[in-house]
């Protein structure tokens, strides 16, 4: 894809279905339809529907940076020792109903 101007709707359009469509473009070629787009947003003489296409075609660039973030991992440690977490359930219970003996009485 070579540098695009966009100057119509129909521009704005084809800049969204390219970033819909994961066309490949250079970081150089994204970053000018995008600056394109946010200037035509900016703009007080562009039309009310200049700006929403430029809106939706940026919203698409938008999207492709947040699936192209890398995935951070977290790794929890769980301790999953099922025996003492119930015998420490068990206490706890015991203490606030009374214990075991209390039960038979």
């Amino acid at each position: 894809m070579d540098q695009m101007d966009i100057v119509n709707r129909s521009d704005m359009q084809l800049a969204e279905k390219a970033a819909r469509e994961r066309w490949e473009m250079s970081d150089d070629q994204r970053s000018n339809v995008v600056s394109q787009l946010v200037a035509i947003i900016a703009d007080p003489s562009a039309k009310n529907r200049e700006k929403i296409a430029a809106s939706r075609a940026l919203a698409a660039f938008d999207r492709l940076n947040v699936d192209e973030k890398p995935k951070t991992r977290t790794n929890v440690n769980l301790n999953l020792e099922l025996s003492e977490r119930k015998k420490d359930l068990r206490r706890r219970i015991e203490g606030l109903t009374g214990s075991d003996d209390d039960q038979g009485s």
